[in-house]
Order: C-alpha cells, then structure tokens, then sequence
C-alpha cells in the first residue's frame, strides 16, 4: 500500500468515502469486492459451502413437491364435491310425523324413480 492505486469505490455513498489506500484490509480479496471487481470473500470452506447450496436446492425441491401435491389434493376433493353436488337431487317431501322414534322425521317421495 506504498504505492497508491487510483481506485475508486463504485457505490453510492451520501457522503465522500476515504481513499481506498488510506483504509486498511483484514482480508485483501475484500478490496476487489468493495472496488467492485470481485464476489465478498468467503470464510468458509469449500465443502460447507457446497452443503449449503445441495441443501438449499433440496429444500427448494421438496417444497415444490409439497405445493404441488397441496394443489392435487385441492383439486381432487373440490372435484369430488362437485361430483357428489351433481349427483344430488331435489324432491318433493311431505312430512309424515315427527316423534321419540330413532328416526326423526318420515317422507315420501312423490314421483319418485
């Protein structure tokens, strides 16, 4: 850092920001990521980061299938509520008596099929 490079933070900032050669690194990868020539520096290993990302595609999977499956089902019992709204029919019904009985209420259906 002897030597001053000329570069410029490539952010919008409300305020002037320091010269890049006046600001001290902890880790120099950050320098290109802060000038906007590179990813953040990482601090993890290479192996957890691949654990992450099968994870992170794992997990988006099994939620698709399970938003799929939701709408199948969705779809099925709303199918199966039309189907049984379809087979129901209106009759004509007269009440024959009311009482203690097991059945409350008796009728008979009138031209009945």
């Amino acid at each position: 850092m002897d030597q001053p490079t000329g570069e410029t933070v490539t952010v919008r900032a409300l305020g002037p920001l320091p010269d890049l050669d006046a600001v001290v690194f902890i880790r120099n990868k950050n320098r290109a990521f802060v000038t906007g020539r590179g990813p953040l520096a990482s601090e993890t290993s290479k192996g957890v980061r691949r654990f992450i990302w099968v994870g992170m595609w794992v997990l988006l999977a099994a939620g698709i299938v399970v938003s799929l499956t939701a709408v199948a089902m969705e779809i099925a019992e709303r199918q199966q509520r039309a189907d049984l709204e379809a087979s129901l029919r209106t009759v004509d019904a007269k009440v024959v008596g009311c009482g203690t009985n097991d059945i409350p209420f008796l009728y008979s259906e009138r031209n009945s099929i």
